[in-house]
């Protein structure tokens, strides 16, 4: 669905240790991780035969289209093309975060740089705050996302066939 490394993730910190949940509890939760925040995060990035360095405050690797606060942070995604985004948010731009709660944000822009792959892995010189679906993972310094195919069988009863 999606993951990612940097600033969401460290929202997420201060969100489980807060006591307000839902959207206002993100809300209320931002202030203290915009003054806590260790952005901008350097990335290493290998992909599609490619290995690049990207400096954002936040790496997501999306399948999906949108969190599940409704922000559509991957207006490409496609569940089932075998393909997932990696994509840099680059500066922290309030006007453009609250583009994408209404699926507007321009992806091709300073916000944000977006790559299509099956395949990417991520390192950083410093442990980064890192979730896969709205749950913590330990601070990493590599994350490596690979699609596989046809990994979901179904069985059904003989009777049904």
């Amino acid at each position: 669905h999606i993951a990612d490394l940097g600033l969401n993730a460290e929202l997420i910190t201060h969100f489980e240790s807060g006591s307000i949940r839902g959207k206002f509890g993100y809300f209320l939760q931002s202030i203290p991780t915009l003054i806590d925040t260790e952005s901008p995060f350097d990335f290493k990035i290998q992909l599609n035969g490619k290995t690049m360095e990207r400096s954002g405050i936040l790496l997501a690797i999306a399948n999906a289209r949108q969190y599940g606060t409704g922000a559509v942070i991957n207006p490409n995604g496609i569940l089932n093309d075998g393909k997932f985004e990696v994509l840099i948010f680059k500066s922290f731009d309030v006007i453009e975060i609250i583009r994408t709660i209404y699926d507007q944000a321009d992806l091709n822009s300073d916000f944000v740089e977006s790559f299509t792959t099956d395949h990417v892995i991520v390192e950083s010189a410093h442990p980064i705050p890192f979730q896969i679906d709205g749950e913590l993972m330990e601070r990493t310094k590599k994350v490596e996302a690979v699609v596989t195919k046809s990994k979901l069988k179904i069985a059904l009863p003989s009777s049904s066939l």
